[in-house]
């Protein structure tokens, strides 16, 4: 098994310069890792609705590659789970 690009995501992710930059951050990982990525989320410190649009639009362009999603905050969970957002962890 090939081991996967991992990339550590920390502060917030709102506001659409934020949001801009973290997409471009993910998706050049996507693009050059060999499909499999995970994001370490243990450093984010909240998100907004833009945050989390971006985050479920890179994975739905992913086509089979993995983009799983790792240490995500208590608070940042209960976001997720709240609104039943379908994201890989």
């Amino acid at each position: 098994m090939v081991n996967p690009v991992k990339i550590a995501v920390s502060g917030d992710i709102r506001g659409l310069e934020r949001v801009s930059e973290i997409t471009q951050k993910l998706e050049n990982a996507c693009l050059s890792s060999n499909g499999n990525v995970e994001v370490d989320l243990s450093g984010l410190t909240s998100i907004d609705y833009d945050g989390i649009v971006a985050l479920l639009t890179i994975r739905n362009r992913q086509e089979g590659n993995s983009l799983k999603l790792i240490g995500i905050p208590d608070h940042i969970q209960r976001i997720i789970d709240t609104f039943k957002i379908p994201i890989q962890q």
